[in-house]
């Protein structure tokens, strides 16, 4: 590797041309042609020949590179340094065959006399002035570029549309925030007038006081779901927070009222950001393809600094601009804040390609294999699932509910003959008669994706051959029997198309289950 079998100094000659002596080291050549500059720049100073132009030259504005080139003359070694500085880079270099990618760009190994540096490749072909501006510029882009987003290579593609929606999110998430808390603090200063200051101070840390309640609780009670649904739980977190943030907007119009409406604001903040910070991993475990769950988080929080500080400005600007109606100016900006925040949360969760499993879309997929269909893949389901109210499903005969075991079963009879029909099952299926004919499930608290796996099928074969059978007995022993013996393959074909079956995310519901002795 180390150096070719030519020795090569990239230098431009007087004509422009590149000076390379493949028969000596640049060190030596250097030198030598350092010398022989000097001694005609010492035959010029006392009256030796000098071309025609050396004239206009000297008497034309001087630039940094001939200050570079003036300081070598006079200081050798060190001018060298110096003209390295202001040229942007070394001032000879020997290409080494060996490169490296730094901030998305290819760089090559060289020797500059002094030690191995990784330099740009155009900056080694290409030396002349404005090449080397628009490299050093590239360069700056590229380190910012390396500050706020992960390596192209680390992440699915799916990650690039996820920030752009979920930047714009945050940046009119923020714009409102900043308006509410403009409000408070209006609202605050107006109720000031009439009460103590230290009493402001109360109101104020009792609406903190229970948001953190809030945050406890909802972390506790909704933690396991978080997993299971994080989609619909971060789009709710988020109209929560929008509609909650009204109440600070209208504070300044209801200063006696002002602990209710800012805690009522605060509820809403913490159940937004618990969910948001409990989510966040398993989007960064999505996103990432090397492991860089902790870069992708450093990122999003530099990503969203940035974007905190843009709103800010700008909200401020606004705030100044209208500075003579201070009340009116977040009333008006509220209904565009809030109509953006909830569009771009909308985009940024329909662009997750999520490619975990969950009962919804496991459910959706085991129907399409029950009926010979070709299973989606995950950037296709992206597109349809539903991110607000019932989970999907395209069963039109059997409807299916997961839960305790008291509801699948009313009698110790009836319990019995279902745990005998299902012995050696971490799962029991009844059969619930009505309107809308119902699969009624309980998972053992043992279960895992292949119990799951294996009821969805159970609960598909039953709504697709509900019809012709004579009774639903028959239907659940025929729809059993046809899913012990399927699971695996189905589990096979769902890591054919790119699915993640372990370990599968269970939600606080569907662990309601029972247990066995």
């Amino acid at each position: 590797m180390g150096r070719g079998k030519e020795e090569v100094s990239c230098f431009r000659g007087e004509n422009g041309s590149d000076i390379q002596n493949p028969g000596r080291h640049p060190l030596t050549w250097w030198s030598a042609h350092r010398k022989k500059q000097l001694n005609k720049s010492r035959k010029e100073s006392f009256g030796g020949p000098r071309d025609s132009d050396a004239k206009n030259k000297r008497n034309a504005p001087p630039n940094f590179a001939t200050i570079a080139q003036g300081f070598e003359g006079a200081f050798g070694n060190v001018a060298s340094c110096v003209s390295a500085v202001l040229l942007g880079k070394p001032s000879f270099v020997e290409p080494l065959d060996v490169f490296t990618k730094r901030g998305g760009r290819k760089l090559q190994y060289a020797w500059d006399g002094k030690r191995i540096r990784a330099i740009s490749c155009d900056d080694i072909n290409n030396p002349q002035s404005s090449r080397r501006l628009v490299t050093n510029a590239s360069m700056v882009g590229s380190h910012l570029r390396a500050a706020f987003l992960p390596n192209a290579s680390s992440v699915s593609n799916d990650y690039w549309e996820f920030i752009k929606w979920r930047n714009c999110q945050r940046f009119w998430g923020t714009s409102l925030k900043l308006l509410g808390t403009q409000s408070l603090l209006m609202a605050l200063g107006i109720g000031a007038k009439k009460s103590l200051t230290a009493s402001a101070a109360i109101n104020w840390m009792l609406r903190d006081g229970l948001g953190r309640v809030v945050r406890m609780v909802v972390a506790a009670k909704y933690g396991q779901s978080f997993d299971s649904d994080l989609k619909r739980a971060r789009l709710k977190a988020t109209v929560l927070f929008t509609a909650t943030t009204a109440f600070e907007i209208i504070a300044p119009s209801f200063p006696k009222y002002f602990l209710l409406l800012a805690s009522i604001s605060n509820v809403g903040q913490a159940v937004t950001l618990t969910t948001y910070v409990s989510t966040s991993p398993a989007l960064a475990s999505n996103f990432s393809r090397k492991g860089n769950i902790a870069d992708l988080t450093a990122k999003s929080q530099a990503q969203h600094m940035l974007v905190d500080s843009i709103a800010l400005g700008i909200v401020a600007s606004l705030t100044h601009v209208f500075r003579h109606t201070p009340r009116v100016f977040p009333l008006a900006a509220y209904p565009v804040c809030a109509a953006m925040s909830v569009l771009c949360v909308r985009r940024e969760l329909r662009s997750i390609e999520l490619r975990t499993l969950n009962s919804e879309r496991l459910g959706v997929l085991a129907e399409q294999w029950v009926g010979g269909e070709k299973i989606m893949v995950p950037k296709e389901m992206s597109k349809i699932e539903k991110l607000w109210g019932e989970p999907l499903s395209q069963w039109s005969g059997v409807r299916m509910e997961i839960g305790p075991l008291e509801n699948v079963v009313s009698t110790p009879v009836e319990m019995e003959e279902l745990l005998l029909r299902h012995q050696g099952d971490n799962y029991v299926v009844g059969f619930r008669d009505g309107e809308k004919p119902t699969a009624v499930v309980s998972l053992s608290q043992k279960a895992e994706l292949e119990d799951m796996a294996t009821v969805l099928l159970h609960v598909a074969r039953l709504n697709q051959m509900l019809a012709s059978y004579s009774n639903k007995n028959e239907g659940l022993r025929d729809s059993h029997v046809f899913a012990k013996k399927n699971y695996k393959k189905f589990i096979r074909a769902l890591n054919e198309h790119g699915w993640v079956t372990n370990p599968f995310p269970f939600s606080s519901t569907e662990r309601q289950g029972y247990l066995l002795d």
